[in-house]
């Protein structure tokens, strides 16, 4: 009896332990936001919050039941009280059925394991549907990414070709503007962001903005060469050329009158070809410290935007014009300039080259007002339609267990030389609202 005295208290701790250690085994320490997460129809990202309750640190894995769900962390530590935002993605590409039921199943090292219901609508297409209007794009060929801006929000979306994923770059600002455009940098380490009359650059290693400044009238338009010189110009105002020095932060206001200049740079980084509307031509020499005029040519008089292929032979306008140059010439280079005649179409809305089957891709519609009549068109290096590609439809429920098709409307394109692959974001009318999607296209060459 003395002996068992003598060890209860032993006795006691070790039952303690035991009754501590079966608690927290019992006890669910990781803390989900939702209990499940429902995708709709155009949802390509959501996001879960996970917190650790437990008054210590813990180590934390997560599981997906299907490989049509992509996480955007599989594991982590989290400290006590803490808490660690995930995304997850819907892989639709891999998704065969019409709605399908899945699940995420999250483990620690202390406690109970938590599954989290997943529920996806997906419409049997081959396009990603998108949960908001598109201000803009751009396309990095190298990185094989594509940048959406959306034209309200605080962020950018970045859909990655090889994942067939979206993710988020938290931009921290609120958009509300039509007028907002994306330009990326040659070197692909930049990206020109413009709100209306708010200019800036992010910087796509860190995600993080490295510039911004504000200006006293609408952009028109920013275009960038590998020396990170970024050249600006602004609608009506005596300042409405500039020049930043990505490398310095300077910001330069230049002398020559590009009041409503619409302008690029030309492949070869020595030039700026510019149009503007009751404006005209204009080709700016950019070698030297400061930018020279080399010609203006007020032939050109309804054009707001131009395009340069990526020869640099070629520009196209957005009133139809087909211009040839040599930019070696000295002074006057224009060669020849045609007029572009496809169906009746008046405006080219969007313009892509394909250098491998020696293609261009345009996007065309019958005025600047209204879209009714917008249409895709392959053509010839001499600007002959080819044939027309028409994107996938978009379809809507019926309410009797089929689906209903509604044209879809081609707005933004790029040429993929990767995979040989058309990027073509459409719109389509969907129970009275327009609803953008992004699709991949594969280009066949000539039909």
């Amino acid at each position: 009896m003395a002996t068992i005295q003598k060890f209860l208290p032993l006795i006691l701790v070790f039952v303690l332990f035991l009754s501590a250690c079966e608690k927290d085994d019992d006890k669910t320490f990781l803390f989900p936001g939702k209990s499940k997460l429902d995708f709709d129809y155009d949802d390509h990202l959501l996001e879960l919050s996970l917190g650790n309750i437990a008054d210590k640190t813990l180590n934390w894995t997560a599981t997906a039941e299907d490989d049509f769900l992509m996480l955007d962390k599989t594991s982590g530590t989290l400290a006590a009280g803490a808490y660690q935002t995930l995304s997850i993605a819907p892989l639709r590409n891999k998704i065969t059925g019409d709605s399908v039921q899945s699940s995420i199943t999250f483990s620690s090292n202390v406690g109970q394991d938590i599954r989290i219901g997943v529920s996806i609508r997906n419409y049997p297409e081959n396009k990603t549907r998108l949960s908001y209007s598109v201000s803009d794009m751009a396309f990095d060929k190298d990185k094989q990414v594509v940048y959406l801006l959306p034209d309200v929000g605080e962020y950018l979306e970045v859909f990655d070709l090889n994942e067939k994923a979206f993710r988020k770059i938290d931009l921290k600002w609120n958009s509300h503007s039509n007028n907002d455009f994306l330009q990326l940098m040659p070197d692909g380490k930049n990206l020109i962001i413009s709100q209306y009359h708010s200019l800036f650059v992010l910087d796509l290693k860190s995600e993080s903005i490295v510039y911004s400044h504000d200006f006293n009238k609408k952009i028109v338009s920013a275009t960038g060469t590998p020396n990170q010189i970024i050249y600006i110009t602004l609608e009506y105002g005596n300042q409405n050329f500039f020049t930043l020095d990505l490398n310095t932060r300077n910001l330069v206001s230049q002398e020559m009158n590009l009041n409503r200049i619409f302008i690029q740079a030309h492949p070869s980084s020595k030039y700026l070809y510019g149009v503007g509307y009751y404006e005209e031509l204009m080709k700016i020499d950019i070698q030297g410290d400061t930018p020279q005029e080399i010609y203006s040519n007020n032939r050109y008089q309804e054009a707001d935007r131009l395009w340069i292929s990526d020869d640099g032979t070629r520009i196209i306008t957005d009133d139809m014009q087909f211009i040839h140059i040599n930019p070696n010439l000295a002074g006057y280079d224009v060669l020849e300039t045609e007029t572009i005649s496809v169906s009746t179409y008046n405006v080219i809305h969007d313009f892509a080259g394909n250098t491998q089957n020696n293609e261009y891709y345009l996007i065309f519609k019958d005025s600047y007002y209204y879209e009714e009549n917008t249409s895709l068109y392959a053509c010839d290096q001499e600007m002959n339609a080819v044939h027309k590609i028409i994107p996938e439809p978009f379809l809507v429920n019926n309410n009797s267990g089929g689906y209903e098709s509604t044209e879809a409307t081609p707005h933004f394109i790029f040429s993929n030389p990767t995979d040989n692959t058309l990027i073509v974001l459409t719109y389509g009318r969907v129970k009275s609202q327009r609803v953008y999607a992004l699709e991949i296209i594969e280009n066949s060459g000539k039909k």
